[in-house]
């Protein structure tokens, strides 16, 4: 497998140019984008299972960290910066936050969280992903629910189901200064996760030590 990358970047520069610490330090805050184009020879579960890259073909990608506010040797105390990680993937973020310097601050962040599983799963249930499963109308049970008895009708009604979670997350928070020691903190965070994770199920029939593998629907929501 081969992971391939192209991408460009702009850069706001300050004003002044100046190759020094001090001018770093004194200057408005630099701000970036980058957008380029990666792709995956190979398509690969567990290579994509965590950053969104499961499957092959060209993704669009992107960063960026965009900075303003008042100058440092301004009056003006506030400032503000907005960030996005691995833009165009499904791993992708995103945090913002604006403030005034000594009085208060809000943030906000957007985040993806992807894992694929195995992408070899097959199961002859219909239904998938949704809260009843039932078998096809041609299936003709073996004797004793012995799997490896499955006529060729059977093993025709078996079919592949991408297996996977993805998490979407959102929060943001609030912060008021009364002075240098007290501050006051509000936060909220609000989380999604769907999709589909293997459950084993127990076989009622002759023989009690069978059992299913099921594609189980995940759907949670959670609040903080």
């Amino acid at each position: 497998m081969l992971f391939y990358l192209f991408a460009f970047a702009a850069v706001a520069q300050p004003p002044v140019a100046e190759e020094s610490d001090l001018t770093e330090l004194t200057q408005q805050p630099k701000s970036k984008i980058e957008a380029g184009v990666g792709g995956v020879t190979d398509s690969n579960w567990k290579f994509g299972q965590y950053n969104g890259l499961n499957n092959s073909g060209a993704y669009g990608i992107g960063t960026i960290d965009i900075r303003g506010g008042g100058a440092y040797d301004s009056d003006d105390a506030t400032r503000w910066r907005i960030t996005g990680n691995n833009i165009g993937l499904e791993s992708r973020s995103f945090t913002g936050e604006y403030k005034d310097q000594g009085k208060y601050k809000l943030n906000f962040g957007y985040d993806e969280i992807p894992r694929y599983l195995n992408n070899t799963f097959r199961t002859p249930y219909l239904g998938t992903g949704g809260a009843n499963l039932t078998l096809p109308g041609n299936w003709q049970y073996p004797a004793n629910n012995n799997m490896r008895a499955l006529s060729a009708s059977d093993l025709a009604d078996f079919h592949t189901v991408d297996m996977g979670t993805k998490r979407e997350r959102i929060d943001g928070g609030f912060s008021y200064f009364f002075n240098p020691q007290w501050e006051a903190q509000a936060s909220m965070r609000h989380e999604d996760k769907n999709g589909l994770q293997a459950l084993g199920a127990p076989i009622m029939g002759a023989n009690p030590r069978q059992a299913a593998i099921l594609p189980n629907p995940i759907d949670q929501s959670s609040d903080q």
